[in-house]
């Protein structure tokens, strides 16, 4: 049985839908949109540094990330800058003092950054279901999706994306254990700005007193 998708812009037909929305899932599935919550996180990158600089700094080119709740990642580009990122809010709402606070937080790991510029940022809504594991699986058999990756999708959505074609060609395959995991509505979900303001400020604490 074929769906009709009335956009904009006109009528899309198809026998299959993927949801690949991850944090930007609200308002277009009910299940999917109360399984997940979204939350923002930022990049900034600082001017060229040469290899000199980013070689001390990072030795080895290696990709490094902390242990925090509002954890730090960072490395080095091919172009010698350090990009550095990072989750500064639990809230998805982008504005300028989060960057700013990208920027202190930076200056914590490299104070000897201060007097250079930062030429680039940019950030996004990442999703987290309630068991903080990817998810991936089918509603009504023709509706398909792949979310929730915790801000770990590079890989793991590649994979999923197999999942997705194999399913849509052949629904009855023996599935993998992460594609039985069951996708569980988090409670209170209408409520997730103050969720996510009283997990911030709980997790901001955690990190204070560790």
């Amino acid at each position: 049985m074929d769906i009709l998708l009335r956009l904009k812009w006109g009528v899309v037909q198809s026998s299959h839908i993927v949801f690949a929305t991850n944090g930007y899932t609200e308002k277009l599935n009910k299940k999917l949109t109360r399984s997940i919550m979204p939350m923002g996180s930022y990049i900034i990158a600082t001017e060229s540094l040469g290899k000199e600089i980013t070689e001390r700094l990072i030795p080895n080119n290696r990709m490094i990330s902390d242990t925090k709740n509002f954890l730090y990642y960072f490395r080095r580009t091919p172009d010698e800058r350090i990009l550095f990122g990072g989750r500064v809010s639990f809230n998805s709402k982008e504005d300028e003092s989060l960057y700013q606070s990208l920027r202190e937080n930076l200056l914590e790991v490299f104070p000897e950054l201060s007097d250079k510029k930062i030429e680039y940022k940019w950030g996004g809504k990442v999703a987290f279901p309630m068991d903080f594991f990817p998810h991936v699986g089918t509603i009504k058999k023709t509706i398909h999706y792949a979310l929730g990756y915790c801000g770990h999708g590079a890989s793991t959505s590649t994979l999923f994306g197999e999942y997705v074609a194999q399913n849509i060609i052949n629904p009855n395959r023996e599935k993998s254990k992460l594609e039985e995991l069951p996708l569980r509505t988090i409670p209170l979900h209408s409520q997730k700005n103050l969720l996510l303001n009283l997990a911030g400020n709980y997790y901001s604490l955690l990190d204070k007193v560790k």
